[in-house]
């Protein structure tokens, strides 16, 4: 049986949960945190398997907590429930060493779906999550700043290539079309975005899946210290 810490700032919120656990019969809740400061007193002492905490808290940030517990838990799982659904929070989230995110309102079930998930290596996300992960390691997701309008359908599906990271040769074979052809179109499209090169592209265009990419990096980066 694996056992469960929350940070939770809600007393409502933090009861259910501990109830929703211990009813599972597969989990046992240890002691709840409600605020920054007690957490991270505490949670080293339990030495949890899973925290379940909250973003935002009475006296800060929940994701700065597990940022500073992380290193000190390497062997906990942390997973997020919260009522923040925005990109920042999540990256932010993940990029601190969450690897769940569950938005509130789920079913209780579904809680428990979650955390069997972790403990079978898995992360879990809500599915309004799972989507903007998607969106943002594909650079699929919308540009902050909008397209010009004179971009043409063939400019269109290059700059679409060149936001996934594919090379110049990769998107000829995709298009079908030779390199002559293609290097005028990138040659128009770079024109019309008002950019010198795909470098420029994404911090302009997508900057949200910059900093996706980047948090990708990262985060297989700090697998291997843990």
């Amino acid at each position: 049986m694996k056992n469960v810490s929350i940070i939770e700032g809600c007393p409502v919120i933090c009861g259910v949960l501990r109830s929703v656990i211990t009813d599972s019969r597969r989990y046992r809740c240890l002691p709840t945190y409600a605020d920054v400061r007690s957490a991270r007193e505490g949670l080293i002492r339990d030495a949890p398997d899973i925290v379940i905490f909250e973003i935002e808290l009475p006296d800060g940030c929940g994701i700065e907590c597990v940022r500073w517990l992380k290193p000190r838990m390497a062997k906990t799982e942390f997973m997020a429930f919260t009522g923040r659904q925005d990109s920042k929070a999540i990256f932010n989230a993940l990029s601190a060493g969450a690897t769940g995110y569950l938005c509130k309102g789920i079913q209780p079930a579904e809680v428990i779906d979650a955390l069997d998930n972790l403990s079978k290596g898995g992360s879990p996300f809500s599915p309004i999550v799972s989507r903007k992960v998607v969106q943002a390691f594909s650079g699929r997701s919308p540009p902050s700043t909008p397209l010009p309008d004179s971009l043409s359908r063939r400019e269109r599906e290059i700059l679409a290539e060149l936001v996934q990271g594919y090379m110049l040769k990769e998107i000829q074979a995709h298009l079908g079309i030779s390199q002559g052809t293609l290097n005028t179109h990138t040659t128009n499209l770079y024109r019309k975005l008002g950019v010198h090169s795909r470098n420029e592209i994404m911090p302009r265009y997508y900057p949200s899946s910059a900093q996706w990419r980047n948090a990708r990096t990262t985060a297989a980066q700090s697998a291997s210290i843990y």
